[in-house]
């Protein structure tokens, strides 16, 4: 979470056919539940691709492309 801003806004597309968000978070601290659902999968891998970085003075906002692989072991998946 070190890696977010404070006011960092936080948008999650799940449905590559709606422009509307599956989730939207604002502020650092709304990232907790994030990441702590993490720790439900036995092993998680990011791609990372196009990012863009506008700077301004000393800010800037930015916009980066994930895509996120997940695994559950077996008996996990049937749990859930």
């Amino acid at each position: 979470m070190a890696l977010f801003t404070s006011d960092t806004h936080f948008v999650v597309y799940m449905d590559s056919q709606s422009d509307t968000p599956s989730q939207e978070l604002h502020g650092r601290d709304s990232l907790a539940p994030v990441f702590d659902n993490l720790n439900a999968y036995k092993a998680t891998m990011h791609f990372n691709g196009q990012s863009t970085v506008q700077l301004n003075g000393n800010s800037a906002t930015g916009v980066s492309y994930c895509l996120a692989h997940t695994l559950r072991s077996k008996t996990e998946s049937a749990a859930s």
